[in-house]
């Protein structure tokens, strides 16, 4: 029912006006004699529609009418003027003062009725606009959390990598915010050095997503110091496991010894690697022998690797296929024989010289891929680095939060786990992949356990709009509910975390592959068995259970 705020000073034409509207329409009809009482009605009871006289005393209807549009902020609260003047000037002062239409005196019941149905259908649609801009306004701060979360892993994990310049030099130029392609450093535990370079398919998100259980993955074998064929099996088992059909991983994974006198390489996907002398002679070019990662079974992979001895001063570049098949203004590509000439041409700086000429030749034509370039210098490497303190906590420990329906509806428990994890020691630089896999579950157990949102797919900005909708709807209406959280720190030969939550829900419905497998709502899954050691159903969906290993990933 509509509520209808009627203002004059004269109680006969509130009468006539009520009398009218009561007849036309089933309304609320509010009545208020001045200026001043009419503002105060209008906070305490926000009706939908007001039918102002423009003739007051004291605070007049031009006054009132500005009075009430500061109210109502960004919404659309219709005022139309009741008013005998024909006056053009006074008529335009109403409009500006925030009137939005006007009746003269006296008026037609009909146009009465008309101008009344059309401003409260505009109010409609005002407000379902309003209602769609807030959906969307929170999918997009969701998805600008999501951005800046993965764009800090990716700063994570490059700025990890033992970056030393005396070894190595690159140049990264992403399409996107989120970079395709991949480059990661690290020293092993006898002081040689692991090196992978990558280039997911496709460009962006879709692109990068690929990137932290490579990175994980990377890390861990790097600081454990396997060799380089296994390294290579470990990350396309894993891949290919995880990614989707038809998104894999172009890459180049290098080992150069301590003595900086051998170089083990395994390729797969990527341009030809150029290998010069430290007389600047190409010494050869290392080919790629291999699929991609992630394409190919285990049963499939060949983890064979190609050994080269090298001379101090000897250069290997590498490079994305952004760089090799870029174009020029008449659609030419760099190509990678001018790659290789350019390389040979140049004494010193190769480095920069390559990429000026590239610059040069590209210009003034958009960049239509990723772009990454790498020299790696060959020569002893010295002492190895160590890795930044752990500082894990020495004694285990057990933390549950029980939650209710009201809880759910009313509270983040992600933010305040957020910052308790944060206070832990040892605890503080994982924080940010934490809170990740925290929230991947409590959204699967609320979500899809017990708000059942497993039929409606979030692809475009309307199934977004959708689905949000529908899950304020049901969170609304949840009476009995409960999700319990547990963390549990244990020590063993290495220090982990199991994170278990359980709900009271009608569980996940993909439970039963194997109790640990099938898939999330989106990437949950993929980016949970990315960043965990195990992944466990149980309770016939309704308990999931992860094991996170404080030492397998990269601090943040």
């Amino acid at each position: 029912m509509n509520k209808i705020l009627v203002v004059d000073d004269i109680a006969a034409n509130r009468s006539l006006l009520r009398q009218m509207l009561v007849s036309l329409r089933e309304c609320e009809v509010i009545e208020a004699s001045g200026g001043e009482e009419a503002v105060a009605l209008f906070e305490r009871d926000a009706p939908d529609l007001v039918l102002l006289d423009f003739n007051m005393p004291g605070l007049d209807g031009c006054q009132t009418a500005s009075r009430i549009k500061a109210l109502t902020g960004g919404g659309y609260t219709p005022i139309i003027f009741v008013t005998a003047l024909s006056e053009e000037s006074s008529l335009a002062a109403a409009l500006a003062s925030g009137g939005d239409d006007f009746i003269s005196k006296p008026f037609d019941v009909e146009v009465l009725d008309s101008r009344i149905r059309a401003h409260l259908r505009i109010r409609e649609l005002n407000q379902q606009l309003q209602e769609q801009n807030a959906v969307l306004r929170r999918h997009n701060e969701r998805l600008t959390w999501e951005q800046e979360l993965i764009e800090h892993f990716f700063t994570s994990a490059l700025q990890q990598s033992d970056m030393d310049r005396e070894f190595i030099r690159y140049h990264m130029s992403p399409l996107s915010v989120f970079n395709g392609d991949l480059l990661l450093v690290e020293r092993g535990p006898d002081g040689g050095l692991y090196l992978v370079m990558g280039d997911f398919t496709g460009h962006g998100l879709t692109a990068a997503m690929g990137t932290l259980p490579v990175a994980t993955i990377f890390f861990r074998l790097a600081r454990q110091g396997v060799s380089l064929g296994d390294m290579a099996r470990e990350l396309n088992d894993q891949l290919n496991r995880l990614l989707p059909v038809g998104i894999f991983l172009a890459a180049t994974l290098v080992e150069l010894n301590p003595r900086g006198d051998r170089l083990s390489v395994w390729q797969g996907g990527m341009p030809a690697s150029c290998w010069l002398g430290d007389d600047g002679q190409l010494r050869g070019l290392i080919e790629s022998r291999h699929m991609p990662l992630g394409i190919l079974t285990a049963a499939e992979f060949d983890d064979r690797i190609e050994v080269f001895d090298v001379n101090p001063g000897d250069r290997l570049y590498l490079y994305s296929d952004g760089l090799s098949e870029a174009c020029d203004a008449d659609g030419r590509m760099f190509g990678t024989s001018r790659v290789r000439e350019l390389l040979l041409a140049h004494g010193e700086d190769r480095f920069e010289q390559l990429l000026a000429a590239f610059r040069t030749f590209t210009q003034p034509r958009e960049q239509a891929d990723d772009i990454t370039l790498v020299e790696l210098i060959c020569k002893a490497l010295g002492p190895r680095q160590s890795l930044l303190p752990r500082e894990i906590e020495p004694l285990p420990w057990y933390f549950r939060m029980a939650l209710s329906a009201t809880d759910i509806q009313n509270s983040d428990p992600i933010a305040y786990l957020s910052s308790v994890l944060g206070g832990i020691p040892g605890l503080a630089r994982h924080r940010g992949i934490l809170v990740t896999i925290l929230s991947e579950m409590y959204s699967n157990a609320v979500d899809h356990s017990i708000l059942e949102l497993n039929g409606i797919a979030k692809i475009d900005e309307t199934q977004f709009m959708a689905y949000y909708e529908r899950r304020a709807e049901m969170l609304e209406k949840l009476t009995q509910a409960s999700v319990n959280i547990e963390l549990d720190y244990r020590l063993a030969r290495e220090p982990y975390l199991v994170i278990r939550i359980t709900d009271n829900g009608r569980g996940y419905r993909g439970h039963a592959v194997s109790g640990s497998e099938s898939s999330l709502h989106g990437r949950g899954l993929a980016i949970l068995h990315g960043l965990c050691e195990t992944v466990e159903f149980s309770a016939k969906g309704r308990t999931l259970e992860v094991r996170y290993r404080l030492q397998d990933i990269f601090p943040v």
